[in-house]
C-alpha cells in the first residue's frame, strides 16, 4: 500500500475488488471515510491529517472508479467490506474518520 500522488488515486485491493484511494503521509493510521459526494484526492483536508498520520482513503465500493462486489446492496455489506480492508492489509488501531469527521478508535 504505497503512497498515491500528490492530488490522484492509487490503487488499493481488498480481495479481489478494487479501489481508488488516497494514501499518503505517515505514523499512525487514519481511515478516511468519504461523505456521499464522493473523495476528492486534492481535499486540503486529506493533506491536513497526512501532516501528522498516514491517511488510508478509499473511495467506497461503487464511487468513482471503485468496483462494485456482486451482491453488495446493503450497509450490512459496506461495514463488512471495511472489516476486510482492515484484516486484509494489517491494520490495527486506526483512527476512523467518517463523513462528518467524527473520530472513533478502532481496537481492530
Amino acid at each position: 500500500m504505497g503512497d498515491s500522488a500528490p492530488g490522484a488515486f492509487g490503487e488499493l485491493r481488498v480481495g479481489e475488488t478494487k479501489l481508488e484511494a488516497v494514501m499518503r503521509g505517515a505514523g499512525e493510521t487514519i481511515l478516511f471515510l468519504h461523505p456521499e459526494i464522493g473523495l476528492d484526492p486534492k481535499s486540503p483536508a486529506l493533506d491536513m491529517l497526512a501532516k501528522s498520520a498516514r491517511v488510508v482513503a478509499p473511495s467506497h465500493p461503487g464511487f468513482g472508479r471503485s468496483d462494485l462486489p456482486k451482491g453488495f446492496s446493503h450497509i450490512d455489506d459496506l461495514a463488512y467490506f471495511y472489516l476486510d480492508l482492515l484484516e486484509e492489509h494489517d491494520l490495527k488501531n486506526v483512527t476512523l474518520v467518517d463523513r462528518k469527521s467524527t473520530r472513533l478508535n478502532s481496537s481492530h
